[in-house]
């Protein structure tokens, strides 16, 4: 009975050192493309930037916020006025602050798939002109952002990570990232 006891307290401390690495805070950046699509108003890509970091509750779990700088995009059209063409020109440059829950699962001991399930506050600029008018609207907005993505540890330390993101927003938004996280 006791080497039962033995062995089960043993098996328990090594998963209770398991869990341990696997949690703790961390922190990240990346760099990756923006994609939108306002209808009828502007269809552009642009780079974008993440800043992130989240606290993980074991190897399946953690909650993450994050600041992402959205590029200024851009585009133009022209318009048939009574036979007369302008061209007007519209400029949006925005930014974002996200919370999301982030499950995952280890599928080998160097990478994880992972997914972000979570609510975003956006803020955009819209510039709109032609000539002989100029428009500039601020505008806030908020909403769900869900995230698919894998992570490949470099060591204990250091991730690189890809992910696709989608906010529900008004214009259909995309943003592609690819970055590093540092494990604390």
């Amino acid at each position: 009975m006791f080497k039962k006891t033995l062995i089960a307290a043993a098996i328990a401390s090594m998963a209770g050192g398991a869990y341990a690495e696997s949690a703790g805070y961390y922190m990240g950046g990346g760099i990756g493309i923006w994609d939108v699509d306002e209808s009828g108003i502007i269809e552009d890509t642009a780079m974008s930037a993440r800043v992130s970091g989240g606290f993980k509750f074991n190897e399946f779990l953690a909650v993450e916020g994050a600041y992402v700088y959205l590029g200024e995009v851009e585009d133009s059209a022209s318009i048939d006025v009574g036979g007369q063409i302008f061209t007007a020109k519209a400029k949006v440059d925005g930014s974002a602050w996200e919370l999301s829950l982030r499950p995952s699962y280890p599928f080998t001991d160097s990478f994880e798939g992972y997914a972000r399930l979570g609510w975003g506050f956006y803020d955009m600029e819209v510039e709109v002109s032609a000539p002989g008018l100029s428009i500039t609207e601020s505008s806030s907005d908020d909403g769900f952002v869900w995230a698919v993505g894998g992570a490949w540890a470099m060591n204990d330390r250091f991730n690189l990570f890809g992910e696709y993101s989608q906010p529900d927003t008004e214009a259909d938004v995309y943003i592609m990232t690819f970055g590093v996280t540092y494990n604390f």
